[in-house]
């Protein structure tokens, strides 16, 4: 294992009373959101880790959230299937859609469009400026985990319950590929290479797999890499480190290149989760943030010395 990561705890954030499912940057580099199992959204500031402001409430557990930094709004999806489109300028503009038939567990937005997936196998894409849906697609008869999106290919990843990834094109929404057996279990995150040649995913197998997206997506590297499900992963800004977090309560750090597992934060060495580990979120090339059952946020400093 590289000795030369530097690994230091800068702070932690509490204030969720549930476990925490989401992380986004927020509308300023040293801000981000949360959200979870309590139903909260809540703005931080890595500056003041002490005074988290609660920005929005809901009555369900919200599992997947997106923010729109240009317009100041936010949209999150709750266990029932609803989008909440919620303008924190305006919020008598808010509004709540009940759509999607169970849980919304991913939230993606990319060039005007939203797109939502959710557990009753649906990726549905929406009009951002009408806030009303365009169209909806039923990709799978199983839960839809995790999407990602590779703006060098134009195409649209999709993980699932039912063990695939499939890949769609941006322009057309068509399936162009339906990798069947992408894991030995339920696909709960995938991520593109920020240069858009490789496909990285974790599964209820607790493998990371890695294919490469510029050809036919052929399998490249099978890594054993958690104890149990892999949650999370996240690219660091440069690409030069990628993330993973899993429901065995550890964060790892990987060589993208190598496929190298560099680093292991844990509980004994670094006081990290004592929980699964369900969101990573990069908010600067060396600094990460990490959230879990816990209901805690940790702030990382990441450094890597070549």
């Amino acid at each position: 294992m590289n000795s030369t990561i530097q690994i230091k705890k800068l702070n932690q954030f509490t204030g969720h009373t549930g476990a925490v499912y989401s992380l986004k940057k927020g509308k300023n580099p040293h801000t981000f959101l949360s959200t979870g199992g309590d139903g909260r959204v809540i703005e931080w500031s890595v500056l003041q880790p002490d005074q988290g402001k609660l920005i929005a409430k809901s009555e369900q557990t919200i599992f997947s959230m997106e923010y729109l930094a240009k317009n100041n709004q936010l949209l999150v999806g709750n266990m029932e299937g609803g989008l909440h489109w919620i303008n924190l300028s305006h919020p008598s503009k808010n509004k709540n859609i009940a759509h999607h038939q169970k849980g919304i567990f991913d939230i993606q937005y990319y060039n005007q469009q939203i797109y939502t997936i959710g557990g009753d196998g649906k990726l549905t894409i929406w009009d951002e400026q009408q806030q009303r849906t365009l169209e909806t697609i039923k990709i799978s008869h199983h839960n839809l985990r995790k999407m990602a999106i590779n703006p060098t290919t134009k195409e649209l990843a999709i993980g699932s319950s039912d063990h695939s990834i499939a890949i769609l094109d941006l322009e057309t929404l068509d399936i162009k590929q339906q990798i069947h057996g992408a894991h030995k279990n339920s696909v709960f995150t995938l991520c593109y290479s920020p240069d858009g040649r490789f496909l990285w995913s974790g599964g209820r197998d607790a493998k990371i797999n890695i294919r490469d997206a510029k050809n036919t997506y052929p399998l490249i590297a099978e890594i054993d890499a958690h104890l149990f499900t892999v949650n999370t992963l996240a690219f660091q800004e440069s690409g030069g480190l990628l993330a993973s977090g899993s429901r065995d309560k550890t964060i790892k750090i990987w060589d993208p290149e190598t496929f190298e597992l560099l680093k292991v934060i844990d509980i004994l060495k670094y006081k990290a989760h004592v929980n699964s580990v369900n969101a990573l979120l990069w908010i600067s090339n060396t600094e990460l943030l990490t959230a879990g059952d816990d209901r805690k946020i940790f702030h990382w400093e990441i450094i890597r010395n070549n």
